[in-house]
This record gives C-alpha cells, structure tokens and sequence, in this order.
C-alpha cells in the first residue's frame, strides 16, 4: 500500500507528532490508512491533525501510495487541483478563524 520513499517517512513523522502532543484549537481528522486504501473509521485509525498538517499529509500521501486510482488521479489527471480544493478551503478556513481571533473582526 505506502511504498519507502521519503514521502512515506514524512508522512509518519507527521502522524507520529500529532499523536504524541495535545491538540489545542482548530484540527481536522485524517484516516492514517485512507479509507479508498481499505483503512476503516475505528479510532486507532484518525488522528486531530492542524489544517496545514492535514494537507501535507494528503500530498505527501500522492508520493507514498503504491497503486490506487484516486492517489493516481491526484498525480496525473487533469483535475488534481479540483480533489484538493476541500484541503485548501479547510486551511483558508483556519486562517480565517485565527484572523477572528487575533482581531475580533
């Protein structure tokens, strides 16, 4: 399923973290085994990842995967920035609540 590449590595090194450490604040769950790759919706499966984690582990998720026709999709098809349009919406949004946060506006 996730091949050794440098992503992979990078990948786990960011799931490591996340669940090592408190979460405070705005987070997003991540299936650590996508779900299109057989992963479930059991807890020791997802993990509170903050927005900009949660994106990068989706790209890095393009590198990693083996064979799988929507990560091969994302890599090559015409529309691999619309499948990513919900991961950048998701960290507009964080901004956008921090903003509130800092300013009240």
């Amino acid at each position: 399923m996730f091949k050794d590449t440098k992503y992979t590595r990078v990948y786990y090194r960011i799931i490591e973290a996340a669940r090592s450490r408190a979460t405070t604040g705005y987070t997003e769950r991540h299936h650590i085994v996508p779900r299109c790759l057989g992963g479930s919706n059991e807890p020791d499966n997802i993990i509170a990842l903050t927005a900009r984690e949660h994106f990068v582990c989706h790209r890095l998720e393009t590198g990693a995967v083996t064979s799988s026709p929507k990560y091969t999709v994302l890599r090559q098809g015409p529309n691999r920035g619309d499948a990513l349009v919900h991961h950048r919406h998701s960290a507009a949004k964080h901004a956008a609540a921090l903003r509130v946060a800092a300013t009240g506006r």
